[in-house]
């Protein structure tokens, strides 16, 4: 029976966040208990804010969903079944979730049933709801979750409603991919998260989707690096015999290019999980860039034993610290005994055979990949390695074979196509990228991946629009700025998504002292591609153009969060800082450190 769960409504706002977060939680659990055509429906509403399209959440109403607003569900659809509800609240915290059930072409719900609980009472009645949803495809919950601790994890119902109302949180930001409206506050969700492990700390839910919302949080400039790290030090304080949470600060240490607090950090989780390859990894590299490179070593080796057989990923960066401290000729013995050890470790003669290029020895490194092409039986990974080298030396037929092999195999490979990409217009053979170009776009959803793929296509399939921009740039050369503009402005219609001629538009706007256009040009670049670094210098241009030094301030403060290591970010966020008055604070000294 094809099932659609609605989003619940919420009678109260303040309710709204659980209300999403129920109906789709009371699907998984029925599916997972053997309803397997049960889905909870996900509603998003779009909305323009300051020049970029944001997404904010919905739920339908603040009262149960009319027969007409149930109905145009089943047009196109072959839904046999629709499951929507509410939730209130009273003013002394009594709490009400009402289910119904409606069947195909009916105007009224074949069975309705309201589920009550007294203040800070809630979960009983929410695992008496999901049961009532599971006998409606004849299902049985699982043995282990025959209980309310074992389907809901805690009976602790203060700290399940502040999960799930956190947890929305992190859904919001996956699902807007971090554009959320610009008025939403990512912190209340970290302290919900917070309090609801408080509540109880031998639940991992909560702590797990803290970690998650943290790293979210930090990636996508949507809180700052303190409220991220006053965050991580509460949960330290909570768990501190953890090694999740020690590791998850030390990847935080890292990603802000503190890297002897990440050391620490990473170590501090070793001695508490040392069986775990990862930690150490991670403890060797922090080490090296912190200027350590003999415990940096260390650590390393110990990942590289606890790694498994034909998986060992740490070696390569044990390499990098033997080749930084002159120790190259060691390096080809480590990927030669990983040979000798497991012939059929395709990774391992890539490795291999990379040293020979590095060493100046290509002849060598060729009869390494030719051997590999002969031995081991994954082949695929060898050829993935191995075109690009053909390519750079124009050997393209081949180079070519060897790229739609490894494609085949890895269909998915967002990097291995591009490359391929770069191998057809080198072999000149421009007329077969396209396709390729449009399956990546398919492909991801990485805003800077597709910024070069959506140029690359346009530059091959519409060349004469490409020479006006050409013809543009000769004119602005001449500081010309007026005539090139002339040349661009009607450009716009056609190349809405071309952000090379945004990034054009943005710099001429602000040398003719167009501050103005300069700012709507260099947030539609932006917005095309986020990691373009020379985009955020001329917007801030355009903000101290017109004045906007407090908004180009935390412009800068929200972008330095989620490019914390880029020099770019960090200039134009300690000059936009300087303009706007602000005084030293650790996010300014930070950026300075990286200047400097």
């Amino acid at each position: 029976m094809k099932t659609a769960v609605l989003p619940f409504n919420a009678v109260q706002e303040s309710s709204a966040p659980l209300a999403r977060q129920l109906a789709g939680y009371i699907s998984e659990i029925v599916r997972g208990a053997g309803a397997e055509d049960v889905q909870a429906l996900s509603l998003m509403g779009q909305q323009e804010q300051e020049g970029q399209v944001r997404y904010i959440q919905v739920n339908r109403s603040t009262e149960l969903n009319t027969a007409e607003e149930v109905a145009p569900l089943y047009q196109d659809t072959t839904l046999d079944l629709v499951i929507d509800g509410l939730i209130s609240y009273e003013e002394d915290g009594k709490g009400f979730l009402t289910l119904r059930w409606f069947d195909r072409g009916a105007e009224e719900p074949k069975q309705q049933e309201t589920f009550e609980w007294e203040s800070g009472k809630m979960i009983d009645s929410l695992y008496a709801a999901i049961k009532a949803v599971a006998k409606t495809f004849s299902v049985e919950l699982p043995q282990e979750q025959g209980t309310v601790v074992g389907l809901f994890g805690t009976e602790n119902s203060e700290a399940y409603y502040k999960f799930l109302t956190g947890f929305d949180t992190v859904q919001y930001i996956e699902r807007s991919q971090g554009m959320v409206s610009l008025d939403y506050d990512v912190n209340a969700g970290m302290t919900l998260l917070n309090e609801a492990s408080e509540a109880d700390l031998g639940w991992e839910a909560p702590m797990l989707a803290l970690l998650q919302l943290t790293r979210l949080a930090g990636s996508t400039g949507l809180a700052t690096a303190d409220d991220v790290h006053r965050v991580m030090m509460r949960m330290k304080e909570n768990l501190p015999a953890d090694p999740r949470v020690e590791f998850a600060l030390g990847e935080f240490f890292m990603a802000a290019g503190d890297f002897s607090s990440a050391a620490d950090s990473f170590e501090e989780a070793g001695k508490m999980n040392p069986d775990e390859a990862i930690i150490f990894s991670r403890l060797g590299t922090a080490q090296m860039n912190a200027g350590m490179p003999v415990n940096a070593e260390r650590s390393l080796r110990k990942a590289v034993d606890l790694e498994p057989e034909g998986e060992k990923t740490s070696l390569d960066l044990l390499a990098g610290v033997l080749n930084a401290t002159g120790r190259t000729h060691e390096i080809r013995g480590l990927w030669k005994e990983q040979i000798d050890k497991n012939p059929q470790y395709a990774e391992a003669y890539n490795f291999y055979a990379r040293s020979f290029f590095q060493s100046g020895d290509d002849q060598k490194g060729i009869e390494v990949l030719n051997e590999a092409l002969k031995i081991v039986d994954d082949t695929a990974t060898i050829k993935r390695f191995y075109a690009p080298i053909l390519r750079d030396k124009e050997e393209y037929d081949q180079a070519m074979d060897f790229f739609e092999d490894a494609i085949d195999e890895f269909p998915g490979d967002v990097q291995l196509k591009m490359d391929y990409v770069e191998t057809l217009s080198a072999a000149g053979r421009n007329f077969e990228a396209p396709d390729v170009l449009k399956e990546i776009l398919n492909l991801t959803t990485d805003q800077n991946v597709r910024a070069h793929a959506q140029a690359w296509l346009i530059e091959i399939e519409q060349p004469q629009r490409i020479e006006v921009i050409a013809k543009a740039q000769e004119l602005a050369q001449k500081e010309d700025w007026e005539g090139a503009l002339k040349e661009l402005t009607p450009l716009k219609a056609w190349l809405a998504d071309y952000w090379k001629l945004w990034a054009a538009l943005a710099g001429m706007h602000n040398r003719a002292g167009h501050y103005e256009e300069a700012e709507v040009a260099s947030k539609k670049l932006l917005d095309l591609y986020p990691g373009c670094e020379p985009g955020l210098g001329e917007l801030c241009t355009a903000f101290a153009g017109q004045g906007k030094n407090e908004e180009a301030y935390n412009f800068m403060r929200q972008v330095l969060g989620a490019m914390p290591t880029s020099l770019s970010a960090a200039i134009n966020f300690a000059v936009a800082a300087k303009h706007a008055g602000h005084n030293m604070d650790k996010s300014i000294e930070a950026a300075l450190a990286q200047i400097e």
